[in-house]
């Protein structure tokens, strides 16, 4: 009677799922990209944006207009603790000139490229060199904290915010809505879901 009642336990102890079992991965799809301009009528740009310029691609630009490239991302398939982001894009070629440090911020979203997009208080996500490419080039960021906070705050939409030092005269483009929805651009996240 010893060994089956041995077997029994033994079985049921491996059908307990493990955290490791309960681990789930999503390649999310953008549902929103856009770039937001700050004219600078009679000087440089007053940080109030007077319209969006483009809602297929993410443009930064610091001379005048000053341009913000914003990406929004839907997190419901996302639920649990955040083991880890990435964000993917491509950056296009840029104009000849010397590397550009730019920020990436993120935000609370809501699926839709709106003006407010350009200043909504945000915190940083990642810092990467863009250099000037006559080609593009692919990169991939750790944004796991950003991600981690936002699942953990409630946010249904996380936005990401790309704001940077650009040299004048010089702007990038960083992922176009095809790039994001079909191509190279995806915001990757790892976690375990709440049981």
């Amino acid at each position: 009677m010893a060994p089956l009642i041995f077997l029994a336990v033994l079985l049921l102890f491996a059908s307990v799922p493990t955290d490791e079992t309960l681990a789930a991965s999503v390649s999310l799809q953008a549902v929103a990209v856009g770039t937001i301009g700050d004219w600078g009528v009679m000087g440089p740009p007053d940080g109030k944006p007077e319209r969006i310029t483009s809602t297929t691609e993410a443009i930064v630009q610091e001379y005048n207009p000053r341009f913000r490239g914003v990406v929004e991302f839907t997190l419901s398939e996302v639920s649990g603790t955040v083991s880890k982001a990435t964000l993917t894009f491509t950056q296009g070629p840029g104009a000849e000139g010397g590397d550009a440090p730019i920020s990436v911020l993120f935000y609370q979203g809501n699926g839709v490229i709106s003006l407010e997009d350009y200043s909504l208080p945000a915190k940083l996500a990642a810092t990467f060199t863009s250099p000037a490419s006559k080609g593009p080039i692919v990169h991939t960021l750790d944004v796991t904290t950003a991600v981690r906070e936002a699942v953990e705050a409630g946010f249904r939409v996380i936005g990401f915010r790309f704001e940077g030092q650009i040299p004048e005269k010089r702007s990038f483009s960083f992922g176009d809505l095809s790039t994001f929805q079909l191509g190279t651009g995806r915001l990757a996240v790892e976690f375990t879901p709440r049981r």
